[in-house]
């Protein structure tokens, strides 16, 4: 623009006293500006249209210079420094952008502009009906493969107190979910498989995979209650374990410190999973499988005898580390010797009104404590391994030891045996 007001005031210098506001401005059309990078014409109505320059074949292939002016609306192009083999428009048929025909300039209307806008929010909201329909059956299918027909669960012994269940050739563990409030969305008609956040929290718990988590089957109904079907215990409870005497391999501090860091292990997955917290955590829900692995039963009950979505995630996880205190003051309640870090942890579990340590912290403090094992078999296996080792370099030494005192003998006897 600059360039533009200095050649007009060029043009205009000897008549610019005597011009007016409209002289001035009148004098800026209908000319030709060359600028630095390309040169432009406005036009009488003041439409700034750009100068191509064209190279162009005569019949003795010569190259010859053309200047085309466009005008930026319709597009027209006109012949300016020299006629286009005699014609001082282009012909119809030139195609001015393309070689099928395109236009360079194409003006569209506004209904075109709002008919592809409803369009494309048509598409949109095609698709995302579509996802959420693909996405509840698909939930719903996941969903009904936890239903588990009370047929299918067989009685295998027990008595009326204690009885003993299997479930695909596995034996199981019936834990009851009813609540007895009225906004139980299980006491109500609505099943499982048409309610959202039962169904989240069914499939939260149903793909929960650690080593310290029992396996969660599904859900089961019996007459007016529905229960939870959790693997069952194979070497019996926590409970069971700390209540044996002094003589059993259990009252070992390296093999209940195995239960402690399961327990916590076991306890961190749950609080970084989508169930969030355990809600009823004691020894009689910390089961022993065949290899002594400490395995979390129970996870998700709580969160299915109370189904609406709260904030108070916080709360129960809080109550889940203070109950974590108080299994591990029992895992060690009949140990003599007990490390001060481990009272520590402890101690920040008890703390009130809320612990003063979440369970990562807990996790990292006894990780820097004690060595992780997964099971008391692994820590057998390690103990022998190393028993088996300090036996070898024993009957080593004793053998040097026999070595040396055979050859005291031998020296003995030719000493008084005469030669």
């Amino acid at each position: 623009m600059f360039l533009i007001f200095s050649d007009v005031f060029r043009r205009t210098w000897e008549n610019f006293g005597s011009m007016t506001i409209a002289d001035f401005v009148m004098a800026f059309a209908n000319h030709t500006y060359d600028l630095p990078t390309r040169s432009v014409y406005l036009d009488p109505v003041g439409t700034m249209i750009a100068l191509v320059p064209v190279k162009r074949l005569n019949a003795t292939t010569a190259f010859y210079d053309t200047v085309l002016r466009i005008h930026p609306k319709t597009g027209e192009m006109i012949v300016l420094t020299d006629s286009w083999f005699d014609m001082t428009f282009l012909p119809g048929d030139f195609p001015l952008c393309g070689d099928h025909g395109e236009k360079c300039f194409v003006t569209r209307s506004p209904d075109l502009f709002i008919a592809i806008v409803v369009v494309a929010v048509f598409v949109v909201l095609l698709l995302c009906v579509g996802f959420w329909a693909a996405r509840r059956k698909y939930r719903k299918r996941l969903v009904e493969h936890l239903m588990i027909e009370r047929s299918a669960i067989e009685e295998t012994y027990g008595t009326k107190i204690s009885r003993n269940w299997s479930y695909r050739n596995q034996e199981v563990e019936l834990m009851k979910v009813t609540s007895s409030t009225e906004q139980n969305l299980f006491g109500n008609s609505r099943h499982p498989l048409y309610h959202i956040e039962l169904q989240s929290i069914l499939i939260a718990v149903s793909q929960l995979s650690h080593p310290n988590i029992a396996t969660f089957y599904g859900l089961t109904f019996d007459r007016t209650e529905w229960y939870a079907v959790f693997e069952a215990d194979v070497k019996g409870t926590l409970a069971t374990v700390l209540s044996t005497n002094c003589d059993s391999i259990f009252f070992d501090f390296d093999i209940r410190m195995v239960f402690a860091t399961s327990l916590i292990e076991g306890l961190y997955y749950i609080h970084h999973s989508p169930v969030h917290y355990h809600g009823h955590l004691t020894p009689e829900v910390c089961l022993m499988n065949n290899r002594y692995t400490l395995r979390i039963t129970g996870v998700g009950t709580t969160r299915l005898q109370n189904p609406k979505k709260s904030n108070s995630h916080f709360q129960y996880q809080n109550k889940d580390v203070h109950e974590l205190g108080a299994i591990l003051q029992c895992i060690c309640a009949d140990i003599q010797e007990i490390p001060i870090s481990y009272l520590d942890i402890i101690s920040k579990c008890h703390a009130t009104p809320a612990p003063s340590a979440s369970i990562a912290k807990i996790r990292s403090e006894m990780d820097r404590m004690f060595p992780r094992q997964n099971n008391i078999v692994d820590l057998l296996l390690s103990r022998l391994g190393k028993h088996a080792q300090d036996l070898e370099e024993t009957v080593h030494l004793r053998s040097e030891e026999l070595g040396v005192e055979m050859g005291k003998v031998d020296l003995l006897l030719r000493e008084m045996l005469p030669a």
